[in-house]
This record gives C-alpha cells, structure tokens and sequence, in this order.
C-alpha cells in the first residue's frame, strides 16, 4: 500500500492535539515579499520565507501576523498539555524574535540559562561540589562575559564579574556550588 495522503490535519499523528492547533495553509513568499509578528508584549519581528494559516484548537496566541490576509491571525501559540506548555511557529521569524520565545520558554520552565554575546559558545559541567564553566570565543573579535564568578583553571586569573575574551579564546571557569 503507498500511502500519499495522511488525513486527519497537520500537523499529523496527534500534534495538532498537543500544539492545539490546525494548520489550515502553509504559504511561501517570494524573496522580495516579507511579513510581520506582532506579539502580545507589544514586540515585533520579521517574517520571511513561509507563514502557516492556524485554526486555534485550545491555544493561546502569542503572536499574530501584521500584514496582508494573514493580519490579525496566530503567527505563534502556546497550549498548555499534561505538565508543560507546546510551543507552535507558523512562520519563518527572525532570529531575536526566536530567542525571546526560547527565554520565555526557559523562565517558564524553570530553565536556568546565562545569557551570552553572539559567537561565545558556553557549556557548563559539575564534578561533585565543584562547576566548571567552558567559554569558547569563537570569533575575532574581543568579547565579554557578564556575570561570570570564579577561577579560570587555565591561567589561574580569579573572575569577579567580567570575563573577557580575547580572539579565539577559551576559558574553563571553576567555582563551588
């Protein structure tokens, strides 16, 4: 049996039950066409690329679409189900309007994250009472850490506030729990 047609919504096998929403069209937009999300914090970003038509199913709108046919309706939901909260995008946003979405799903969550400069890449590591804290600058340019406390294990400096990094640089940061 070929199975083409898959009926029952998009999007398929239950998630429309868990992101509560059906979506009704996927659109594409040319290169030179664009749109706009307009949140509910009273934010905005851009859209390009593609934008879904949503028919809400339980989900709150956090976003709507600014312009054309689309104006006023969901562009991004949240539906609470079982113990967390489904996050849905129907478009292609950009990156700031993504990351605000990201943090609002951490807080909620209850995710600790430390917010960091574009181009460090930071990973975090515990070894009984001990963390340790791996800064990689991966770009040329000098960059700093806020709120960074303890003993870079590389070159013994003592970190009280700021880590600055120069170009290419890597800092491994030990401090007690």
């Amino acid at each position: 049996i070929n199975q083409l047609c898959y009926l029952g919504g998009f999007p398929g096998d239950g998630l429309n039950k868990l992101f509560g929403v059906i979506s009704e069209e996927i659109d594409t937009l040319y290169p030179s066409d664009s749109n706009l999300a307009k949140f509910k914090d009273g934010s905005e970003g851009s859209i390009k690329d593609y934008a879904e038509i949503l028919r809400l199913n339980g989900a709150e709108v956090l976003a709507e679409y600014g312009y054309d046919f689309y104006k006023g309706t969901p562009a991004v939901t949240a539906h609470s189900y079982g113990k967390g909260t489904a996050y849905y995008v129907g478009a292609r946003i950009c990156n700031d309007s993504l990351r605000r979405i990201f943090l609002e799903m951490a807080e909620k969550a209850g995710i600790e994250y430390k917010k960091i400069p574009l181009g460090i890449e930071y990973h975090k590591r515990t070894a009984g009472r001990e963390n340790y804290e791996f800064y990689l600058n991966n770009t040329e340019d000098v960059l700093s850490v806020e709120n960074v406390t303890g003993t870079n294990i590389l070159n013994g400096q003592n970190i009280d506030g700021v880590l600055v990094l120069e170009k290419y640089e890597t800092a491994v940061i030990e401090a007690s729990k």
